[in-house]
C-alpha cells in the first residue's frame, strides 16, 4: 500500500493489502486489533490484515498475521520449521533497501532466518527507546490478536480488558463473537443445552451470529465475553450493556443509547483469560403479525477501565457492539390449513336401484368442520352405478399446530325385506350390510419443503439438501435411481440447520435421478423434493452451464425454458438456454453467495435461508441473505457445498444455432432491477 512505500521505492507487491485493511496507531493512542491472515484475499473480508504502530523516532512497526492457508499451507508441508503467528517488522522509510524492512523475531540467533520465527500468543515485543510495546494475545479463530501500548509504562506488566471488536475475525461483519443473546423463547442454553442457541456455536466454542434473536416481551440474557489481553491480572472489572434507543432504528447518534443493566463485578481475570457475564433484558417492541420480523437494533458493551490499565480503546463500546437484525414473538404457531380429503367408494353391482346409508363417528372440536358429500345420509345408486363420496375435514385458521383428530366414515346398503329363519316377535328382517368405509386422521401441520442439489463426478454422486423450519436430527431418505430404474435408498440425518448430505458410489454411467423424502412429524407435513437428474459419466447441463446434450438437471427450470424454447430439450442445452433461465423467469443462475434478484441457484441454500428469512425469496437476495448462507448453516460460500463454485452457473458466449431459427447473439448477464432497501 502507499503508506508503506516512499516515492521512488520499488513495490514488489503493489496493492497487496489495501490501505483500508491497515489499522494505524500513533502515540499516545493504544488499542487492540484482531488481524485476519494475510493469506486471505482482502476483497473477501472486512477485518484489518495489518497493524502499523507509529513511533516519534522516524520508523514504525508493521504487524501481520500469518497462517498455513493456501500456498502457505503447502509451504508448511515443504518447510516444517515455518511457524504460524504474528510477524513484526521494523520499517524505516527512506533507509537503504536492506534496512527499510527489518524482520524482528522473539528468538533470533545469529545466522537464523527470521521468517522461520514468529510471535506467538503471550509474547510481547518491546521498544524502550520509543516507549512502545506490541503484545500478541489469544488467537480468535484464524485471526491474530495484537495490542499496541505507548508510554513510559508500556514495558511494565499491565492489565488490558476488552472485547473482540466487530469487523474482526471470524465474523468479518458488524457482529462480534464476544456479544450474543440467549433467548427464553427456545430455552436458555445452560438449561437445555445446544438447542438453546438458535444459531449455535462453532467448533471452538464461539457463538455464531447473535446466538438467538431477542424474544419480544420476554426475558433474554445479553452475554459478553470479557477478555484480558494484558500481561497482569485485571481486578474488579465492571461491565455495562446499552441498547439503541429507540429500538428498531440502529445507531443514530452518540446519545441514542439506553442502559440495559450492569453485570455483577468480575473479581479477577488472569492474563490471556476471559470471563462471560450477562444481564437480563425484556425488550418492548411493537406487536408483530409474524413470528420473526426485521427490527434492526444494536447492543454495545462498555467495560470500565481497571487499575493499572493503559489501553482502554477496546472497551469503550465504540466497536464492541452487536447488530440485532431480527426479533421474534412467542405465539402459538398457526396457519391457513389445507383441508384433509378422502373418498368413500360406493358401487351398486345389481340390476336394480339401491339405497346406501352413510354414517360417521367423529370427535372434532366445535370450530372444526366435517363435510361428507352433499350432506345427505341416504344416497340412491342406479343399477351398476359407481360413485365416490368426498369427505373433507377443515381446521380453523388460528388452530395451534400439532392438533390431531380422527374421523371414521362407514357406508351400508339396505337389504331387501326377508322372512326370519324362525318365528319370533318380528315378522321381517331388514339389516343393512356394511360395504365401504374410510378413516381420516386430520392433523394441523406446517407445510415443509426440501431443497435438494445433486451433482456427479463419475463414479460418485453427491446430494446436498435442507429441510425448511431448521429441523434437526431428522431422518431423510435420499433415493438414487440408475438409468435402468434400479433404486438405491440411503438414509441421512439433518444437522442443526436442517441440512443433510449423501453420497453414492455409482459405477453405472448415464443419467441418474436423485430425490429426497421426509416422513413428517406431528407439527410438520411430509415433504418430497423434486426429482433431479445428474449426468454420471454422461453429459448433462445443470441448467446454468452449456452442454452437448439436451435438457438439464432441475425439472422445473427445464420445463419452464423448454415450453418457450423446445430446442433446449430436443437438441441441446446451449448458451441461449442458459440465458433463458433468467430472462424467462424460470430461475436464477446467481449463486447464493452473491447479491441479486430473489432466490438463488442452490435449491438447498434457498430453502434453508428463505424458511428463516422470507425476504430473500420474496423481495431481494441482499447482503444479509448472503451472510445467512453460512451463519444459518445452510452452506459454505466458496467451499465444497457451493454448487456455483463447483463448475456450476457461469456466463457463456452465445451464437446462432446451426440448423435452427436465426437467433441474434445476446448477452447472458442477469437482467435485474435495482435492489430494494431493507
Amino acid at each position: 500500500p502507499e503508506v508503506l512505500h516512499q516515492p521512488g521505492q520499488r513495490a514488489y507487491f503493489p496493492d497487496w493489502v489495501p490501505v483500508e485493511r491497515i489499522a494505524r496507531y500513533e502515540p499516545p493512542g493504544s488499542g487492540t486489533e484482531v488481524l485476519a491472515p494475510l493469506e486471505i484475499r482482502s476483497d473477501l473480508i472486512t477485518s484489518p490484515q495489518g497493524l502499523i504502530a507509529e513511533t516519534p523516532l522516524g520508523y514504525y512497526y508493521l504487524a501481520e498475521c500469518r497462517r498455513f492457508l493456501g500456498a502457505d499451507g503447502w509451504m508448511s508441508m515443504l518447510e516444517p520449521p515455518r511457524q504460524e503467528g504474528v510477524l513484526i517488522m521494523k520499517v524505516t522509510p527512506g533507509a537503504s533497501p536492506r534496512e527499510t524492512s527489518l524482520m524482528l523475531s522473539p528468538a533470533w540467533p545469529p545466522g537464523s532466518d527470521p521468517w522461520l520465527s514468529s510471535w506467538a500468543p503471550g509474547e510481547t515485543f518491546v521498544d524502550p527507546a520509543a516507549d512502545v510495546s506490541i503484545a500478541v494475545g489469544p488467537d480468535v479463530g484464524d485471526g491474530c490478536t495484537v495490542s499496541v501500548s505507548y508510554g513510559p509504562d508500556a514495558t511494565d506488566p499491565v492489565p488490558d480488558v476488552g472485547l473482540t471488536p466487530w469487523l474482526a475475525r471470524p465474523m468479518n461483519t458488524y457482529e462480534t463473537i464476544d456479544v450474543w443473546v440467549d433467548s427464553s423463547c427456545n430455552g436458555y442454553e445452560d438449561a437445555v443445552g445446544a438447542s438453546g442457541l438458535r444459531y449455535g456455536r462453532r467448533g471452538d466454542g464461539t457463538v455464531i451470529g447473535n446466538g438467538d434473536d431477542p424474544c419480544a416481551f420476554n426475558e433474554n440474557r445479553i452475554y459478553a465475553t470479557i477478555r484480558n489481553y494484558g500481561s497482569a491480572a485485571a481486578m474488579d472489572v465492571k461491565v455495562s450493556f446499552d441498547v439503541t434507543d429507540p429500538l428498531g432504528v440502529g445507531i443514530w447518534g452518540a446519545e441514542g443509547w439506553t442502559r440495559i443493566g450492569t453485570a455483577p463485578t468480575i473479581t479477577t481475570i488472569p492474563p490471556d483469560g476471559a470471563v462471560d457475564v450477562w444481564v437480563p433484558w425484556v425488550p418492548d417492541v411493537p406487536e408483530a403479525a409474524i413470528d420473526r420480523f426485521v427490527y434492526h437494533s444494536c447492543v454495545r458493551v462498555i467495560v470500565d477501565p481497571v487499575a493499572g490499565e493503559v489501553n482502554v480503546v477496546n472497551q469503550d463500546g465504540d466497536r464492541e457492539q452487536e447488530n440485532l437484525k431480527y426479533f421474534e414473538v412467542v405465539r402459538m404457531p398457526s396457519g391457513l390449513y389445507w383441508p384433509a380429503y378422502g373418498t368413500v367408494r360406493l358401487s351398486n353391482p345389481v340390476n336394480f336401484a339401491r339405497y346406501f346409508i352413510i354414517s360417521s363417528r367423529a370427535h372434532l372440536p366445535e370450530d372444526w368442520s366435517l363435510s361428507i358429500g352433499d350432506g345427505r345420509q341416504l344416497i340412491r345408486l342406479e343399477p351398476y352405478e359407481v360413485r365416490e363420496i368426498p369427505v373433507a375435514i377443515e381446521a380453523p385458521f388460528d388452530q395451534p399446530v400439532g392438533e390431531s383428530y380422527r374421523v371414521e366414515v362407514e357406508a351400508y346398503v339396505e337389504q331387501p325385506w326377508v322372512e326370519p329363519p324362525s318365528p319370533g316377535p318380528d315378522t321381517l328382517v331388514n339389516e343393512p350390510e356394511y360395504v365401504s368405509g374410510l378413516i381420516i386422521e386430520a392433523m394441523t401441520v406446517e407445510e415443509t419443503a426440501i431443497g435438494l442439489d445433486a451433482w456427479a463426478s463419475y463414479p460418485v454422486i453427491d446430494a446436498v439438501g435442507c429441510l425448511s423450519h431448521r429441523l434437526a436430527s431428522q431422518t431423510v431418505t435420499i433415493e438414487y435411481a440408475s438409468p435402468s430404474g434400479v433404486r438405491y435408498p440411503q438414509q441421512a440425518s439433518t444437522d442443526s440447520a436442517g441440512c443433510f448430505w449423501g453420497q453414492l458410489f455409482a459405477q453405472q454411467p448415464g443419467i441418474w435421478t436423485v430425490r429426497a423424502l421426509w416422513h413428517g412429524d406431528t407439527e410438520h407435513a411430509r415433504a418430497d423434493s423434486p426429482t433431479l437428474k445428474v449426468g454420471n459419466g454422461a453429459t448433462l447441463s445443470n441448467c446454468c452451464t452449456t452442454s452437448t446434450g439436451n435438457g438439464c438437471s432441475y425439472p422445473d427450470i427445464e420445463a419452464c425454458v423448454c415450453v418457450s424454447d423446445p430446442y433446449c430439450c430436443e437438441v441441446w442445452w446451449d448458451g441461449i438456454c442458459v440465458g433463458e433461465v433468467d430472462s424467462l423467469g424460470c430461475g436464477t443462475c446467481r449463486s447464493g453467495c452473491t447479491t441479486g434478484s430473489p432466490g438463488c441457484f442452490e435449491q438447498s441454500n434457498e430453502v434453508c435461508v428463505c424458511s428463516f428469512d422470507p425476504y430473500c425469496c420474496e423481495t431481494w437476495w441482499d447482503s444479509i441473505c448472503v451472510g445467512e448462507v453460512e451463519s444459518l448453516g445452510c452452506g459454505i460460500c466458496g467451499g465444497a457445498l457451493s454448487m456455483c463454485e463447483e463448475g456450476g452457473p457461469s456466463t457463456a458466449s452465445l451464437a446462432t444455432r446451426e440448423g435452427a431459427d436465426d437467433r441474434a447473439e445476446a448477452s447472458v448477464g442477469v437482467a435485474a432491477s435495482a435492489p430494494v432497501t431493507r
